[in-house]
């Protein structure tokens, strides 16, 4: 019985560390940016990925960075304000990135206290409201 919760657990563990880590990356190559913006937008996968012991706040940033591959592949249905919005969280991680690698805990505050007075789309909106 322990031997098949330990199993269980890894097995959950493993797959977790896959969905935060490649998660991001796959909806680009699939060309779901719709799915990637709103991944890279919600406050849950956001914290999750900084909490995870083996990735943390710079493996997040990097996934911002996948927006770069879009726009140089042309995509015009892909807003430019979604673009800016994307940049502008990734801006905000790269300058609480310090502070983020102490306390995950500040997370919340480094976004709100950062894009506060920024006028934002509604999903950016919904991402500080959490």
């Amino acid at each position: 019985m322990m031997k098949t919760h330990k199993k269980s657990k890894a097995k959950k563990s493993y797959s977790q560390k896959a969905r935060l880590d490649r998660y991001p990356y796959n909806l680009v190559k699939s060309e779901n940016l719709e799915k990637y913006y709103a991944t890279l937008t919600d406050f849950k996968f956001i914290t999750d990925k900084i909490n995870y012991p083996e990735l943390g706040v710079q493996s997040l940033i990097e996934d911002y960075d996948l927006i770069d591959d879009v726009e140089t592949l042309n995509y015009p249905e892909y807003n430019s304000e979604k673009v800016k919005s994307l940049k502008l969280i990734q801006g905000v991680l790269r300058l609480s990135a310090h502070i983020l690698v102490i306390d995950k805990q500040q997370l919340a505050s480094q976004l709100h206290g950062r894009l506060l007075h920024e006028k934002m789309p509604e999903e950016i909106q919904a991402l500080l409201a959490k």
